[in-house]
Formats: C-alpha cells, structure tokens, sequence
C-alpha cells in the first residue's frame, strides 16, 4: 500500500513538474533570423535589425525592419512590419497606411498592441 501511494505521489510530482517547464519554455522568443545582431551592455536587452522572423508562444513575425527583446520582462517591440500571426490568425497591415506602426507584445499574455 505505502508503494502504491509512493508511486502515486512520485507520479503527481512529475506530472507537475514537467507542467512548469512547458510553462517556462513558453515564455522564450525565438529568433528565426536576423540580419544584425546586438546585446546591451548589461545583457538585457535583444536588438535584431533586419529581415528579422521571430515566434513566440502566441506571435510570430517575418520581415521585420527591427525588433526589440527586454530579456527580463519578456516584452517585445516589433517596428516595419507587413504582417504577423497572433494565436494563429494572420494580421496583415494595409500597405496604403504610410506610417510605420509598433508592435508591442510580452509573452505569455493574450493581448497584443499596436501603437
């Protein structure tokens, strides 16, 4: 009986843990591609210039002019853009519209701006 409930409780535990690590790696942004490269001083901060196509838990951009990752806080600014993908739905920006919009995002949330 004791072996029974150890192996129940071992079995939660697992279960459990392996939940959190989903979790933990849901919160990353990957970088697909990027002309440039550059890390602040202090590490916390991700600038990509260029063609740049990342994919996060719910976003997902190509052909960016620039994107910004606060490393820390998981925001993300995404500038020059046609189009991205949020929770799977393609959003594409009018190309009659001049004036060139900022994406703003953290990951993990259901809310996406565009400022």
């Amino acid at each position: 009986m004791k072996t029974l409930i150890l192996l129940g409780g071992l079995t939660l535990f697992v279960s459990l843990k392996n939940v959190l690590i989903a979790q933990e790696n849901n919160k990353k942004v990957s970088i697909k591609k990027s002309d440039t490269y550059s890390l602040t001083s202090n590490g916390k901060i991700s600038i990509l210039v260029g063609n740049v196509a990342i994919t996060s838990d719910k976003l997902e951009v190509a052909k960016a002019d620039k994107v910004v990752i606060d490393n820390e806080t998981n925001k993300v600014s995404v500038v020059g853009y046609a189009e991205f993908s949020f929770k799977g739905k393609l959003i594409v920006v009018p190309s009659t519209d001049s004036r060139q919009k900022t994406l703003e995002y953290t990951v993990g949330e259901d809310v996406a701006y565009i400022k």
